[in-house]
């Protein structure tokens, strides 16, 4: 190799080194998580919906004909850093000398550089979502999305992906009313949905179906849990026959409909007190998620 490849090549990697380290510093401080947008990313997605068994008929574009992948190909970006994956150089072992975990770095940036250049990616090819690190991880713990089909879908990609974290993973999959489990045996995983779209209770009564903005029984089957991701919105403007609830109820106060902000803010109300209640931060981490766009035709 000649004199000015050589020093090409060390430009070049000093350039990417700078953009590593660009990177980490901007991850090393606070990052708003929330704000970013939409990426494509070629590597994407992480697993194939037609490897994954129990994925729900309604969840399944491409088996449902939809033509396109792009979709498919899409991750959030947050504005102020990256949210990178499991990769080789986040798994050199922190006991190594730095000059010896450098060196390994700087081969590692090497290969990956060129070898992009053919559409070849290391992090991509050898490791990419690493889901048995996530089931060591959470061996033992109980996770449950409670919301509408937002986490829904979000309960259906998680299991696929632990489903396909390793060859001849043994699960069990259970569903009582509108709780679904799902358990990775071998590491005591589950990860569990509740359907509750409003957070609060629909009670049958003689009158018909209440919706009650100040009563959770629902919330006895969240107690336990390690991790508690709920969300709601998208079912408060239903109406019509799309309206699962005859009633709304306060208090005494029994109606027939009311201002749909003001009834999702008293339900939010409720549900912020019972976590308030019921959950204790030190051993139970809880997300609200905000609002998904209308997606049914």
């Amino acid at each position: 190799m000649g004199l000015w490849v050589r020093c090409n090549l060390a430009v070049l990697l000093l350039n990417i080194i700078a953009i590593e380290l660009a990177n980490v510093h901007k991850c090393s401080g606070e990052c708003d998580l929330f704000q970013g947008s939409w990426v494509r990313d070629p590597s994407y997605p992480l697993y194939n919906s037609t490897t994954c068994p129990f994925i729900e008929k309604e969840f399944d574009c491409q088996k449902n004909g939809r033509p396109d992948r792009d979709y498919l190909q899409y991750r959030w970006q947050p504005t102020g850093c990256s949210l990178e994956r499991y990769s080789f150089r986040h798994s050199i072992p922190l006991f190594i000398h730095r000059d010896i975990k450098s060196y390994l770095v700087l081969i590692y940036l090497c290969l990956d550089f060129f070898l992009a250049k053919i559409g070849f990616n290391l992090d991509d090819a050898f490791f990419g979502f690493d889901g048995v690190g996530f089931l060591k991880k959470f061996k033992g713990k109980k996770i449950m999305f409670v919301g509408d089909s937002l986490v829904r879908d979000q309960w259906q990609s998680l299991t696929c992906l632990l489903y396909n974290a390793r060859p001849n993973l043994k699960y069990t999959l259970m569903r009582s009313g509108m709780i679904s489990t799902f358990t990775i045996k071998g590491y005591g995983v589950t990860v569990m949905l509740d359907r509750n779209v409003y957070l609060v209770d629909i009670i049958k009564e003689s009158k018909g179906r209440i919706l009650k903005l100040d009563s959770i029984e629902d919330g006895k089957n969240w107690r336990g849990m390690d991790m508690l991701i709920f969300n709601t919105w998208h079912w408060w403007g239903y109406r019509g026959a799309h309206q699962p609830w005859d009633y709304i109820q306060v208090g005494d106060q029994v109606m027939k409909d009311m201002d749909r902000t003001a009834a999702f803010e008293k339900a939010l109300a409720t549900w912020g007190t019972w976590v308030d209640i019921n959950i204790d931060p030190s051993k139970t981490r809880v997300f609200f998620q905000g609002i998904s766009p209308n997606h049914y035709r």
